[in-house]
């Protein structure tokens, strides 16, 4: 029995050699018409070319063995809207890109902003104080200085302009996804 593939190979040789892939090669691949839907509503299919094949369990086993990290799944993260609310974002990416966002998001989020907090906010005047609780310092502090839980607020990072700073030319114009 064969199952339906959507396999999308990228096209544009800089745009390919800019993100570290050959062009011509399989770039993103999958079986759920979902992610494949999203993946075409999300990018620049100007750069890529779509394949629709039907593949034995043979011709998938290749397919994982050489392009493991190209097969498509969710990734739900989050985003500011522009009246900077935080909102849930979910977008198909590669097993790569993902790797790739999650690790910028835990760099930002772990060691830039580190680099920015007091260990001791007290000397300021509480208005100051104040304006650092509203920004959830207090928060980032204590989850960087003690480890303990955060409190009732959380930290995110924006997911999404990870996505746009690192995949950018790959995707359709980022305005349109916000």
């Amino acid at each position: 029995m064969k199952n339906k593939f959507w396999i999308f190979y990228i096209i544009n040789k800089s745009i390919a050699e800019n993100n570290g892939e050959f062009v011509n090669d399989v770039y993103a691949f999958t079986n759920d018409i979902e992610l494949a839907e999203n993946f075409i509503n999300t990018r620049n299919m100007e750069i890529f070319y779509a394949k629709y094949v039907k593949l034995n369990k043979s011709e998938y086993n290749d397919l994982i063995r050489h392009y493991m990290t190209c097969e498509l799944e969710w990734f739900k993260g989050t985003t500011k809207n522009k009246k900077y609310k935080i909102k849930p974002i979910k977008v198909a990416l590669t097993r790569k890109e993902k790797m790739r966002i999650q690790s910028m998001a835990s760099l930002t989020l772990h060691e830039e902003i580190y680099k920015y907090v007091w260990k001791n906010i007290f000397p300021f005047k509480f208005e100051y104080i104040k304006a650092l609780k509203v920004l959830l310092y207090l928060d980032l502090q204590k989850y960087i200085t003690d480890g303990e839980e955060l409190e009732s607020h959380s930290i995110y990072s924006n997911d999404l302009a990870i996505i746009i700073g690192n995949i950018r030319e790959l995707f359709i114009d980022s305005e349109e996804l916000e």
